[in-house]
Formats: C-alpha cells, structure tokens, sequence
C-alpha cells in the first residue's frame, strides 16, 4: 500500500524506469458526479504490463475534484485481482 504523493511518486519513478515496463492502460466504465459536479468517481479496470512477465490486473477507483475550473484527482485505488 502506497500512500502520500512521494511514495506514489517513487513507485511509478521505478517502474517508468524498469526497461521492460510497456504500459499501465485504464479502462472507465462509470463516472457518477455529485449533485454539485464538483466532485466525481470514476471507476473501472486497469491493466499493468511488462516484457517477459505475466500483466498484472483488476479494479480501480479514482476520485476527482474540480479546482478552479480544472478537475485534479483528489485518490486513487487499485485492487490487483
């Protein structure tokens, strides 16, 4: 479990730098705005993959939130399945 920006972004630092890392790809299927649509969850499926290794996989949740004007993702989870 991660969690702060630093770890966040250390973790993807080393996996960006991994030379057989390919892609992490997103998949939405659903975003739910709040009656203000100020804040929004948008939830789907995610896949990790790498050169010579089994992808990894499962569900996430993503929350955003709009700051002036621009949404700006407020947390993240990732389940791996």
């Amino acid at each position: 479990m991660l969690s702060g920006a630093p770890a966040v972004l250390e973790a993807f630092a080393a996996q960006f730098a991994d030379p057989d890392f390919v892609t992490y790809e997103r998949t939405t299927a659903s975003v739910e705005l709040d009656q203000d649509e100020a804040r929004a969850a948008e939830a789907g499926r995610w896949v990790a993959t790498w050169r010579g290794a089994p992808a990894l996989s499962g569900t996430y949740l993503a929350v955003w939130r709009k700051v002036t004007g621009q949404w700006v993702i407020e947390s993240e989870l990732y389940v791996t399945l």
